[in-house]
């Protein structure tokens, strides 16, 4: 989400702050120039909030990497966790908009600012100072002007000045020009222009031009010992000069002249080495800080569902109970505004209101004598109404069949899900017969005999004329004992049971990795797995969807072999069931 992201990128940028600041006190007292600092902080906090998500998409998962602001805390806490953070994604539209029309008029302003800069120089007299060539203006300056090719500009009331006072501005100004200051300063500019809801940057770029003037005016005043001369020199010249915007000055007004002149001033600390050693360590904390998997996991994609971190336990733990999804679907978490629910996360899940026609039964077929179904996938929004655009087949017996669907959507009402009384979007699965008994196609019903992975027993060959040659009734019925046999061995999707699979009541997670224990490494396995109808998983379907270290998956599949659970029933009859099972590993304070 973009607003946890700014935010993400807003503390990265402020912890990076601290650390420059802390640097730069630390050359302060080594005498030494205290720009390089500020000037890594603001590269690496434009760049690196913009870079990290590709980086993070191209780079495999970190083995100690734990998912941040994502930790898998089974299904209620996640519900109540993500209703608390999902507020915020509803607004990244506007976010946007506002960061583009924040951009575009401080663009408007750096053109406008260009264009007078460019003009000024155009009307300048070149001259020379001290055997310094200068642009003379009526009024702008001094400052130094240009990126690639810079020129010092003056204006014209400095050639009233004493000989020595104007020869010190042009030193500083020539100071500016030989350190490339010019190039920094639009550096601030560029940064700002780009992420101008970032304060944290400002105050970085802010911290910048102070940083360059005063190494500017140690480097003019290097062997020179007329420091409180100086010091007039500035006031007097700030009261003077006209404020130019994006160029170095002698005496801007922006950059504290009140902390440029204690600069200036400031004596030798005691024991500079000690003290600057002292500044670097806590330098070092803010980057760590900065570094941290929380920061980081919302600058390279956080989760879109959040929740807290649970109690740390002295042993691995399994999430809460499992939860199944439908085949070929994305999971959608809870609370996260604009995506559906499934429908164990719902209290009342949709359904068709009562007195629902079913879709026309496609004339050609019909004639034909071809019966078949339909397994459609769509979502029921939180009006009733079907989002067409999420139409999607699972499984169909013929085009014709799944046009006549597609085309009766619209045409369906529902009685929208509920989820604590508030009414959600909720992704549905619904088969779709077409039967020659009633020469129309039979209202959906979700109940697990019309489902893709049907209950054993419960497919017999289909109602077809008896208009069918030997052979073609020997091939039906071949077929349809085939596909008894596939619906007989495939597994029951959660919304598919009267009664899902569970863990038995007491049942221990797998153990902690000793290693990673150690190492005081955290992290998660979600896996995928097959419940036979014994209650035992099937080794064989074990399949892991996301984990953090390979250490944390064979801890998981090893303990999967003596799990035992509470096999899924359809009607009271146990069935297989496809499980997704989170396992959580988290080490005790």
């Amino acid at each position: 989400m973009i607003a946890r992201w700014m935010l993400a990128a807003i503390l990265f940028t402020l912890l990076t702050g601290v650390a420059a600041l802390a640097a730069e006190r630390a050359l302060r007292a080594l005498r030494l120039q205290q720009r390089a600092p500020w000037c890594a902080a603001l590269v690496i906090s434009l760049l690196w909030p913009a870079l990290a998500p590709g980086v993070a998409s191209m780079a495999p998962a970190p083995p100690t990497a734990v998912a941040p602001l994502a930790l898998f805390a089974g299904e209620p806490m996640l519900v109540a966790a993500s209703a608390a953070a999902g507020w915020i994604e509803r607004f990244d539209s506007i976010l946007v908009a506002l960061w583009i029309a924040l951009s575009l008029t401080l663009l408007v302003g750096v053109v406008r600012a260009l264009r007078a800069l460019q003009q000024a120089r155009r009307l300048a007299q070149p001259m020379h100072i001290d055997g310094e060539p200068v642009l003379v203006t009526k009024s702008l300056g001094p400052a130094v002007v240009g990126v690639l090719s810079p020129s010092i500009v003056v204006p014209s009331w400095l050639l009233e000045l004493d000989g020595p006072l104007r020869s010190l501005v042009i030193r500083h100004e020539r100071e500016h020009r030989e350190a490339g200051d010019t190039r920094l300063v639009w550096l601030g500019v560029v940064a700002t222009v780009l992420m101008p809801w970032n304060p944290a940057l400002w105050w970085i770029a802010r911290r910048l031009r102070l940083a360059m003037e005063i190494d500017c005016d140690a480097r003019t005043l290097r062997g020179e010992p007329a420091h409180a001369g100086y010091a007039k020199l500035l006031l007097l010249i700030a009261h003077r000069q006209s404020t130019v915007r994006f160029v170095p000055m002698l005496a801007d007004p922006s950059s504290h002249l009140g902390r440029r002149i204690s600069a200036m001033r400031s004596a030798p600390v005691s024991h500079p080495v000690l003290r600057a050693v002292g500044l670097c360590a806590i330098a070092s904390l803010a980057i760590i800080a900065a570094c941290s998997p929380r920061i980081a996991g919302n600058l390279t994609g956080p989760a879109p569902a959040t929740a807290p971190t649970p109690a740390p336990t002295a042993s691995a733990t399994t999430g809460s109970a499992p939860t199944s999804n439908a085949p070929g679907s994305e999971v959608a978490p809870p609370g996260t505004s604009g995506r559906p629910y499934f429908r164990f996360q719902v209290s009342t899940p949709a359904t068709m209101k009562p007195g629902t026609a079913g879709p026309a039964y496609p004339p050609e077929l019909r004639v034909a004598s071809v019966e078949g179904a339909v397994l459609a996938q769509f979502v029921v929004n939180s009006d009733g109404s079907i989002d067409t655009g999420t139409f999607k087949v699972l499984k169909s017996d013929h085009p014709l069949l799944t046009e006549a669907v597609r085309a009766h959507l619209s045409a369906m009402p529902f009685l929208p899900a509920e989820m604590n009384g508030a009414k959600v979007r909720q992704l549905v699965q619904l088969p779709f017969e077409f039967s020659l008994k009633d020469g129309s196609a039979l209202l959906p019903v979700q109940r697990p005999e019309l489902t893709s992975a049907a209950p054993q027993g419960t497919v017999g060959a289909p109602a077809i004329s008896g208009s069918l040659t030997a052979k073609q009734l020997e091939r039906v019925n071949a077929e349809t004992a085939e596909s008894a046999r596939r619906d007989a061995a495939a597994p029951y999707f959660d919304f598919q049971t009267t009664r899902p699979a569970r863990m038995v009541a007491g049942s221990t997670g797998p153990a902690y990795p000793p290693q990673l224990r150690t190492a005081g490494i955290e992290g998660r396995v979600l896996a995928q797995f097959v419940v036979d109808e014994s209650g035992r998983v099937d080794l064989n379907t074990f399949k892991v969807l996301k984990s953090d270290h390979v250490d944390f998956t064979e801890s998981v599949k090893l303990a999967l072999r003596d799990m035992r659970f509470v096999p899924a029933d359809v009607k009271g009859n146990p069935v297989k069931q496809l499980l997704e099972q989170p396992f959580q590993f988290s080490v005790s304070r």
